[in-house]
């Protein structure tokens, strides 16, 4: 077992300390918002550009959008008929919303967590 040599401890002062877990307390109520705001407004686009033409208007009002933390969930609670319309069957077309939904709200919110993640530290 070797020796211990020369050790130097750095600590943040107390006041610094305090700050960095002031910021850093803000950060998961700011973004689980944040995520919830995103989702909201992927279920809105979600439901106001579905390509097909509503029959009963079910597939259109089972789509979601919702949060779990920081994660953003789009989706269908009609699992069957929600996936024929995402993926087509033999005799019908994909008429797909969740991903196309997906893939155009991930960099505005990506970029909105970094820019909250930024401010809370004191970045710009």
């Amino acid at each position: 077992m070797a020796k211990p040599g020369i050790v130097w401890e750095i600590t943040p002062s107390r006041g610094i300390g305090q700050q960095i877990a002031r910021r850093t307390a803000a950060m998961e109520p700011a973004l689980n918002a944040l995520a919830g705001s995103h989702a909201a407004r992927g279920e809105s686009r979600m439901k106001a550009n579905a390509p097909w033409n509503d029959q009963t208007g079910h597939a259109r009002g089972s789509l979601y959008g919702r949060a779990d933390g920081v994660n953003i969930e789009l989706g269908t609670t009609n699992a069957e008929y929600g996936g024929f319309l995402e993926t087509g069957t033999s005799r019908m077309a994909p008429r797909p919303i969740i991903l196309p939904t997906a893939n155009e709200i991930a960099p505005g919110y990506f970029k909105d967590a970094a820019d909250t993640v930024g401010r809370l530290l004191g970045g710009k």
